[in-house]
């Protein structure tokens, strides 16, 4: 059995929670970093290699947040599966198991 509906909410409300705060922050530092005034000689090369760092940095949270969410992809996964067999069996041209790839 697999995650039941108020815990996958509790999951999706806490992934989206995180989700949101991190790209907060992250806004937040790129709105410091284009507004900076010390360092003017230097703001063009910090900003030309700190700014390709927050979007890497975007793009790896929402990897991790993929993978913490594997096992409930994997899940969701089987119960296609599982409804794609029972709508073969109960398809009305359905042989029995193992004659499908013989006449396909």
């Amino acid at each position: 059995a697999g995650p039941t509906a108020e815990e996958q909410a509790d999951s999706t409300g806490a992934f989206v929670e995180r989700q949101e705060a991190l790209e907060q922050k992250l806004s937040k530092l790129e709105d410091e970093l284009t507004n900076a005034t010390s360092f003017e000689a230097h703001k063009g090369v910090l900003l030309g290699s700190l700014k390709p760092m927050i979007q890497d940095v975007r793009r790896c949270v929402t990897r991790c947040e993929l993978l913490f969410q594997l096992p409930q992809i994997r899940y969701f996964v089987k119960l296609f599966q599982r409804s794609l067999e029972v709508n073969a069996i109960l398809h009305e041209r359905w042989l029995g198991t193992g004659t499908s790839k013989a006449l396909a």
